[in-house]
């Protein structure tokens, strides 16, 4: 059925009936005429708002699939990091024990850990090859304190300087 003919001929109607009442007064439309003419009004209504549900969900589901489809990409581009990350420790495992530095947590008694030390080493990195410090002091300037006398100073988090134990 095609509601745009329907329409057009129902508004011409209602143009047609506007028309007759300012000429002739009060027009009436027969009941039967009357009956289809709401009927139809009805439907077109209907029709309309049903067309606007339809119409909001695949937008709303259009989005949701964006959503879904941006949520996929992040989950595989994590995955991808952390396959890299595990690929990186490995090397690194490799490296540290090519060089038989001992990462325990008493690597600090080692002088070869010491020297494996770099300007700009993160935190994290100097207490996988030192161990944990045995006395922390500052903030902003943190300075490590080890018990063979070491010391190890760090600004905002990476080494500034150290001095390796006598």
């Amino acid at each position: 059925m095609n509601y745009s003919l329907e329409l057009q001929k129902i508004n011409s109607t209602l143009r047609h009936n506007n028309r007759m009442q300012s000429e002739f007064g009060k027009l009436r439309l027969p009941r039967p005429l009357m009956r289809d003419f709401m009927k139809k009004r009805i439907n077109l209504m209907v029709t309309k708002f049903a067309i606007g549900v339809v119409l909001s969900l695949v937008v709303t589901f259009s989005s949701h699939a964006q959503d879904n489809e941006r949520i996929a990409q992040l989950e595989k581009e994590m995955q991808e990091t952390k396959e890299r990350l595990s690929i990186l420790e490995s090397i690194l495992r490799n490296e540290i024990d090519e060089k038989g530095l001992d990462v325990t947590n008493e690597g600090w008694k080692s002088l070869d850990n010491w020297r494996e030390l770099t300007t700009g080493m993160r935190t994290e990195a100097v207490q996988k090859i030192l161990g944990n410090a045995h006395r922390i002091e500052g903030g902003t300037i943190t300075a490590w304190h080890y018990e063979n006398e070491g010391i190890v100073v760090f600004y905002e988090g990476k080494v500034e300087r150290w001095s390796e134990p006598d």
